[in-house]
């Protein structure tokens, strides 16, 4: 039997809310759209990552996310500000950390995501983590800063990466920077070939030594002469062409010369850059489920920006070298890059190819910022079109039409988007629209916010982790660790003496130098592993009265100085270091001046009948005694060595400082330096 119902008979069944049941009905501003069934995910597996809570079909509330292999595709966040966004990323955070997954967090406007993160890390994660802070790290008591020298042999060996793509890779670095360096075609060339020739000729080449290749003929002889067969070209063009070049050819030299200098005159790039090595290895990062935190304040400006495109060059190195092990068994290793569009808009290029390429390297991308507008358009396509995963974690009016005209076939509006409820008080998100790879949007409310470590402290250790050394083995590790403890003293008492000391070895005996380095690190990965296999030498800090913040502050310290001591270089090797090589730069001109003032004499005496006798050479400039660099071994079998601690027994020679040095080749800076434009090289 049929029954029809007049519309007044259905209205009995089924009518628009009352008055008298208004406390009955929940209005909503936004519409809630109901979750797939395959979104939601079983709690209790920590290889589940919980991205909100979702309304079962029986009206409970159970977590939504999805695997953590599935984190190689691309997740896309916007959340304005106030949303929410930073507990959202502390999940994710702690979900990673359950998983004892290895990944990648880079703060682009602040240190919050590291500090946030640093609680969260397991006592046997802690030995994972690598932290990267422009203004180095002095928790040790040293000044240590990490080293990206992508001129470092050993980077490109253990990335298979040959130097002809090395240099090209390095070339695009200075494109980044310089919206005029791809145009510059004579600028390239002499960057290029500089740079091949040091890194088929010089052992430890950095970007400081291409200005003494530059502008040191002997030096650039040397380096040319130990090129192999396959450098020809490059031989070639230094020790023939070069010469054969007229003046205005060499204008594009001068001008590549300046972009370093420009680049190199801020101390937190120098102490990256001029460093024997890469300190921060990401593809043993990646393999071997290494955390890299970074953060990047937003007063540093183009260093920032140049530390980032640093960071992001050997991340695409790295990522790509992963092409020698099968895709199945490369281990996931995501990133999390909050205010993205620091990164997008400043390295299009770059960021187009992490976008392309790095998901079937399995290296998943989490990427944050607040809103469309923020992202240029030349990105903006390829990040819609690679963005498997979308989170939107609340909506301001401008993004509200955009979000309409995608979703809108599931019957979304501009309003929907509007209109998502936030807290009346606090205004983070309580409704979010999320969408899972190959899926539909769907609504979410937040999680609960995620829960400390309740690991307890470890058991006191009174041993001061400072005073381990790495056994002496041997008559040279004993007269190093001397020398070692004197330098130590003399920085304290006088920075630019131990500096310049230093740095004789490194121009005069660059054997010693490299002893004496690979010495302190010794001595750094000694005090390493004290420090794992007894974590409580870190002490806490007693005026901290509440247990908790006292635990953590202990954690967040002991995993800073175990980073240190694993990744960072003591700025006064790398200070020294830089001295050597624009103090040979400074000798070598003063040889130039010298050849060209007997070669003007002899012409002057030719003409006048005199036969052209050359005058008696002269050394250009002082050489230091034997003993300067002997300093740094104890070796005083050529003559008697000042001792470096007392620094009371001043060098004949009085050398420049550093920043005297830097002077002479214009590198001016100040405070306002660290907010210019690289643009204006």
């Amino acid at each position: 039997m049929v029954m029809h119902l007049s519309a007044a008979e259905l209205s009995t069944l089924w009518h628009l809310p009352t008055e008298g049941q208004g406390d009955r009905v929940e209005r909503v501003a936004a519409r809630w759209m109901p979750a797939p069934a395959n979104a939601f995910i079983d709690a209790a597996d920590p290889r589940q990552i919980a991205m909100g809570m979702a309304r079962r079909s029986d009206g409970s509330w159970a977590p939504v996310g999805f695997s953590y292999d599935r984190l190689r595709f691309i997740q896309w966040i916007t959340a304005p500000m106030g949303r929410g966004k930073s507990e959202l990323l502390r999940n994710i955070l702690q979900g990673l950390l359950n998983a004892d997954a290895g990944f990648m967090a880079l703060d682009c406007k602040a240190k919050d995501l590291v500090n946030t993160t640093l609680p969260l890390i397991p006592m046997s994660r802690e030995k994972d983590v690598v932290l990267v802070d422009l203004e180095g790290s002095t928790d040790t008591g040293e000044d240590l800063r990490v080293s990206m020298n992508l001129l470092s042999p050993s980077l490109g060996r253990s990335l298979g990466v040959e130097p002809s793509m090395m240099a090209s890779i390095i070339l695009g670095i200075f494109a980044t920077l310089d919206p005029n360096f791809s145009s510059a075609v004579g600028i390239q060339q002499f960057a290029n070939m500089g740079m091949l020739a040091l890194l088929g000729g010089e052992p430890m080449p950095t970007l400081m030594h291409l200005i003494r290749f530059f502008g040191d003929e002997d030096y650039r002889g040397q380096v040319c002469g130990r090129l192999p067969g396959a450098y020809l070209q490059v031989a070639d063009f230094w020790e023939r062409r070069f010469g054969e070049m007229p003046e205005t050819q060499k204008s594009s030299l001068a001008s590549f010369e300046r972009r370093l200098d420009r680049m190199l005159s801020f101390p937190e790039l120098q102490a990256m850059l001029v460093a024997p090595g890469c300190s921060v290895d990401l593809r043993k990062l990646m393999d071997s489920k290494g955390i890299l935190l970074m953060g990047i304040s937003a007063s540093q400006g183009d260093i920032a920006t140049v530390a980032i495109t640093l960071l992001l060059t050997q991340l695409r190195l790295a990522a790509l070298s992963r092409t020698n092990v099968p895709e199945a068994r490369r281990p996931d290793w995501p990133m999390i890059i909050d205010e993205v569009q620091i990164v997008a808009n400043s390295n299009a290029d770059l960021f187009k190819v992490m976008l392309s390429q790095f998901r079937s390297m399995r290296i998943g991308q989490i990427l944050v910022h607040q809103g469309l507008s923020q992202i240029d358009g030349e990105v903006m396509g390829p990040l819609s079109d690679n963005a498997a995963h979308r989170v939107i974690f609340g909506c301001e009016a401008n993004d509200a039409g955009t979000y309409a005209g995608i979703y809108g076939g599931q019957g979304l509006t501009r309003e929907d988007f509007v209109g998502m409820e936030v807290h009346p008080k606090y205004g983070y998100a309580m409704h979010a629209y999320l969408r899972f790879q190959g899926g539909p949007l769907f609504s979410t409310k937040p999680l609960p916010m995620a829960q400390a470590l309740t690991e307890a402290a470890p058991p006191p250790v009174y041993v001061d982790w400072r005073t381990v050394r790495a056994p002496a083995r041997s008559a040279q590790d004993r007269q190093l660790d001397e020398q070692i403890a004197r330098f130590g003293e003399l920085s304290r008492v006088s920075w630019d003496a131990a500096v310049e000391r230093l740095g004789v070895a490194a121009l005069r005996r660059p054997e010693l130098f490299d002893l004496y380095c690979a010495r302190t690190k010794a001595h750094r990965q000694a005090q390493r592993q004290f420090i794992l296999d007894n974590p409580g030498c870190i002490r806490m800090d007693t005026d901290i009265r509440d247990d908790e913040a006292r635990r953590v502050d202990q954690k967040s310290r002991r995993i800073r100085v175990l980073s240190g001591l694993g990744s960072g270089v003591p700025r006064l090797e790398t200070t020294a270091l830089s001295w050597s090589l624009l103090m040979a730069g400074r000798e070598a001109s003063a040889v130039r001046k010298q050849r060209a003032e007997e070669e003007q004499a002899a012409k002057a005496a030719a003409k006048r009948g005199g036969g052209g006798k050359k005058p008696d050479a002269a050394p250009s400039t002082p050489r230091p005694a034997r003993a300067q660099a002997a300093a740094v071994t104890g070796d005083t079998s050529g003559g008697a060595a000042d001792s470096p601690a007392s620094g009371s027994a001043a060098p004949a020679t009085r050398y420049p400082t550093l920043d005297e040095l830097a002077a002479e080749r214009g590198w001016k800076r100040d405070a306002g330096d660290t907010v210019g434009g690289m643009d204006e090289w």
